[in-house]
């Protein structure tokens, strides 16, 4: 599995970023150089019956030229049987970038389509105790209170509950407090720039 977290960068650094994330042990200058390589590289993970995964976040931001070279990525078959799966995740403007007439190639590969409603507050506070424990956490460090202010304020948008939760888990470092109140919430509503009364 390679993941490329931003991938707004010129073609040749995007497949040397993949050709990193695989450990392919290859730097390339040339286009066609990467592609003899990955395609052996492919052949290689099929033989082992290895299913290869490219995850490309921030998807929103992809250029008409690098759809075009992901594009011939996903060309690369074997007896007509796709050697990689591709996955773009990204935030809703991705449906307009891909339903511009230029990316209509990439768009028509395309075969499943997900898109994530806003959590519930329900949701949102098992996501932040879910979230918690992932990263060792042995209590939930926000109480009820400062949960659903976060809701309240970030409309139940998973990222925005990351950006929200982390300025507060920092704010609470800085003064040394072990529980996340209402009052870091309320801050970081202003330090975050997220309008006030419009949520």
């Amino acid at each position: 599995m390679a993941f490329i977290p931003i991938p707004d960068m010129e073609p040749i650094d995007f497949f040397n970023f993949i050709s990193e994330e695989f450990g392919m042990k290859e730097k390339f200058l040339k286009e066609v150089d990467f592609l003899i390589h990955f395609k052996r590289f492919l052949l290689t993970a099929h033989s082992k019956h290895k299913k290869v995964f490219l995850i490309i976040d921030e998807a929103q931001s992809i250029n008409h030229e690098l759809f075009e070279k992901i594009r011939l990525l996903s060309n690369i078959e074997l007896d007509s049987r796709k050697l990689i799966n591709v996955f773009f995740v990204g935030q809703s403007e991705i449906e307009n970038v891909l339903m511009d007439e230029k990316n209509k190639a990439i768009r028509q590969r395309i075969t499943t389509a997900s898109h994530l409603n806003p959590l519930t507050e329900s949701e949102t506070k098992k996501y932040i105790a879910h979230r918690l424990r992932i990263a060792g956490a042995k209590k939930n460090m926000f109480t009820s209170e400062a949960c659903s202010k976060i809701h309240h304020i970030s409309d139940g948008i998973p990222r925005l509950i990351n950006s929200i939760c982390d300025c507060a888990l920092l704010s609470g470092y800085v003064e040394g407090k072990k529980v996340v109140d209402l009052s870091f919430i309320e801050d970081c509503q202003i330090e975050l720039r997220i309008p006030i009364g419009t949520r």
